[in-house]
């Protein structure tokens, strides 16, 4: 009988405490006074410039767009339409600020009490009712696979290691892989180093570690890759070999709730990234720069949840902290950053954004602060090293997944530039062009062969290179 009286008190508390807060904004000032404010104290080296370190700016390596492609201005809305979508709009804002108000409730108890499941879960079930209504669909949680009841387009595998994990489906990488072939032909021709090195997928043995009912396409489509660019003479290194023969788990290498893997894992890529460039390309660099013992290794003050951990949510996942690796050894870099500016200092002050140490990008709960590598995924990103005098210039491209690598790269070259073709607004081939680097480096996964699709240029986006 207690327990009945508490639980029917606690939902008359839950639901006085919701209509409070969606129809009143003092409700949620007042929950905001409860927590304390974090500022940040860490110094922002950069000057705003206009200029990159060779004098140029985005504009300058800009695509040329044919005249056709250049869209008609649209026809003003008729009243009459105007009045029959009013209804819809009026429905889909509302529904966006309901959502708004739970979610911003949820992440204040949150970060007032700690991942107390009791006062999340109502939260987190309104908020789930509300993305139904909106028609956004659920994302899969341990429950929801372990009954075989899933959204393909968006599926979280709860490993048996305790980790979480995507599935890379079946796609047509016909395209990606075409373009990619034509790229890496073309740097050779022109006299270019080519190199695809080829990050991990957490799941790519989920056949083997899901009880054999999930299927992974990452090991086929590689497969297909690096026939095609053994076929076609270019050079490559499959990083998950390394792992398959190290005689570790998997999870080893991976964050438990995100599908990016450890920075020790990405300081070890680096040793095998070095190694190649040393034996395919005349390169001599010391490998034992990127030993662990090299560096000072960190963590976040606060527990976070990564990409899968947040589709599940804490109810699901444990949270964790992401290792913070900076160099015990002296650096001198010049670096411009898109966005940012320019900055000369040592790495920890130029290439980490030590503010994720102690203070989350949004919330106590929000996801892992990757971005302290190389301040997230940037358009464009250059590096000096004014120790390094051998007149190399290295061009990277790269997603996310290169991020904790390229912090502790600038030791391979004097000069390093890094683009993520899926956000770089400008031509790479035009870059290259006008800036000459000598040594091409693609750093991702196979994934970049399909996904994100780019529809107006009718290839996958990481492989426009026009």
């Amino acid at each position: 009988m207690k327990d009945r009286v508490s639980r029917i008190s606690f939902a008359v508390f839950f639901l006085v405490l919701t209509f409070g807060v969606c129809l009143s904004p003092y409700a949620s000032d007042a929950v905001q006074k409860l927590i304390p404010k974090q500022e940040s104290q860490v110094k922002n080296v950069f000057t705003q410039s206009g200029a990159d370190l060779y004098g140029r700016t985005l504009a300058d390596y800009a695509r040329a767009k044919p005249a056709e492609d250049t869209p008609e201005k649209a026809a003003p809305e008729s009243t009459a339409k105007r009045a029959a979508l009013l209804p819809v709009r009026l429905t889909t804002r509302v529904y966006r600020s309901l959502r708004s108000r739970f979610i911003t409730l949820q992440e204040k108890v949150d970060a007032s009490f700690g991942p107390e499941y009791d006062l999340e879960m109502p939260f987190l079930l309104s908020k789930k009712a509300l993305d139904k209504a909106m028609g956004m669909n659920m994302t899969t949680s341990h429950m929801g696979v372990a009954n075989d009841v899933m959204d393909w387009d968006d599926v979280v595998l709860g490993m048996d290691d305790g980790t979480l994990s995507f599935i890379m489906d079946d796609a047509d990488v016909d395209v990606g892989l075409q373009k990619v072939v034509e790229f890496g032909k073309k740097m050779q021709s022109e006299g270019r180093d080519f190199l695809f090195f080829i990050t991990p997928s957490k799941g790519q043995n989920i056949s083997k570690t899901y009880k054999g009912v999930y299927r992974d396409y990452t090991a086929e489509k590689t497969k297909q890759l690096t026939d095609a660019l053994a076929a076609n003479s270019l050079c490559c290194v499959n990083y998950q070999d390394v792992i398959d023969t190290s005689g570790r788990p998997q999870a080893d290498f991976f964050l438990r709730t995100d599908h990016h893997w450890l920075p020790q894992a990405a300081l070890e890529a680096n040793k095998v990234l070095v190694r190649t460039l040393n034996e395919q390309f005349g390169y001599s660099i010391d490998e034992s720069v990127y030993d662990l013992s090299n560096y000072n290794v960190d963590y976040t003050s606060y527990d976070c949840l990564g990409t899968q951990g947040r589709k599940v949510t804490r109810v699901y996942a444990q949270s964790e902290r992401l290792p913070l690796l900076t160099p015990k050894y002296p650096t001198d870099l010049d670096v411009y950053i898109y966005g940012k500016g320019v900055a000369h200092g040592e790495t920890a002050d130029v290439l980490t954004d030590q503010r994720r140490k102690d203070t989350p990008s949004s919330n106590k709960n929000s996801g892992i602060p990757y971005s302290y590598y190389g301040f997230g995924d940037k358009q464009l990103v250059q590096i000096r090293n004014n120790d390094v005098h051998d007149g190399k210039h290295v061009l990277i491209l790269k997603t996310s997944f290169a991020l904790p690598m390229l912090v502790f790269l600038p030791d391979i070259a004097e000069y390093i530039d890094v683009i993520d073709p899926r956000h770089f607004t400008g031509s790479v081939e035009k870059y290259i062009e006008m800036n000459d680097p000598q040594t091409i480096l693609l750093i991702c996964g196979t994934v970049v062969l399909y996904d994100p699709w780019n529809e107006e240029a009718g290839v996958p986006s990481f492989c426009n290179f026009d």
